[in-house]
């Protein structure tokens, strides 16, 4: 073969190369100063609203352990504080499962360009349709590409990017692509993107904050967020449709202001209401509507309503 021959080949290996290597869209770069001395530190309450109609609120915490639930209570979980590594463990009415990785809770912290970690995991996934639990080994590998910017539909932020791999132990295939944006100052992911690999092709998953609500804002302690969310329950539970209420902080610096709207019966069974609430603390006021639904003796947080709602 001419020189000239191979000299093409290479150049064009080299560019396939470098365009597999990024499967995810281009963002552009920011030199914005941005905190990355520890994973944030998570409070009861805290909400995330995605644009797939996707919510994620906080129930407890302990340690370096975060509790969430997310679809209205459909689904709970339990992850790192760091929240690039896989979760703890999960529960939904169709699966089930626990992830052991080895590895430091504050792998990858402080975020730093070009940072790079590689760990196992052993994961338990226990299905609804099956009596046995399927026990898997994986191989981790996480990457901090650098700083960009995200244009999100409320706000344009500085981010860190993040990229994660996950490969089945035996045998080395790539079982999922995920990058993440994550903005210090919301203090959690905004984007999520995911790419599975298995033998029926490539599926993609994404999602974007469209809105979010951290309880420190505008409660102050445990004492405070425990009496904000008695009173959201009390208010979802008891009160008339187009009745206010009203809740005050301990330091009388920070109100929120709950207007119930509907109740809908879903064809399960489950009740829903749709609520409007203002906040008011010392960063100004926000206004969310959203829908709770009630599982047991709670209501939880199930999506952001984008539907206009006379009440």
């Amino acid at each position: 073969m001419p020189k000239s021959h191979r000299s093409l080949l290479v150049l064009l290996f080299v560019q396939t190369l470098s365009a597999c290597a990024s499967p995810f869209k281009d963002l552009p770069d920011t030199k914005a100063v941005m905190p990355s001395a520890n994973p944030e530190s998570y409070k009861v309450g805290d909400a995330f609203f995605y644009d797939d109609g996707y919510v994620e609120s906080v129930t407890r915490t302990s340690g370096k352990r975060v509790f969430w639930q997310a679809r209205g209570g459909q689904k709970t979980y339990t992850s790192f504080v760091n929240i690039f590594l896989p979760q703890i463990a999960w529960h939904s009415n169709k699966s089930r499962g626990e992830v052991e990785s080895y590895v430091s809770s504050n792998a990858l912290w402080p975020l730093k360009e070009g940072k790079s970690i590689r760990f196992s995991a052993t994961q338990k996934l226990h299905k609804s349709s099956r009596p046995q639990h399927r026990r898997s080994e994986q191989d981790w590998r996480c990457h901090v590409e650098g700083k960009k910017l995200v244009t999100l539909s409320f706000d344009q932020l500085p981010a860190w990017e993040v990229r994660c791999s996950q490969y089945r132990a035996s045998g080395g295939d790539l079982l999922l692509e995920r990058r993440w944006l994550y903005s210090p100052k919301i203090g959690h992911y905004v984007v999520q993107e995911d790419i599975y690999h298995s033998r029926a092709g490539i599926k993609r998953y994404r999602r974007e904050l469209v809105d979010y609500m951290r309880t420190e804002d505008f409660t102050r302690g445990k004492k405070d967020a425990e009496s904000a969310e008695a009173h959201l329950q009390l208010v979802l539970s008891k009160q008339r449709k187009g009745e206010v209420s009203h809740w005050l902080s301990d330091d009388m610096r920070r109100t929120r202001s709950i207007l119930p709207l509907q109740t809908l019966r879903l064809s399960n069974g489950r009740y829903c209401r749709k609520f409007k609430a203002t906040y008011k603390y010392d960063k100004g006021e926000k206004n969310l509507k959203a829908v709770a639904c009630r599982k047991g003796e709670k209501w939880h947080l199930a999506l952001l309503d984008r539907v206009q709602v006379k009440s």
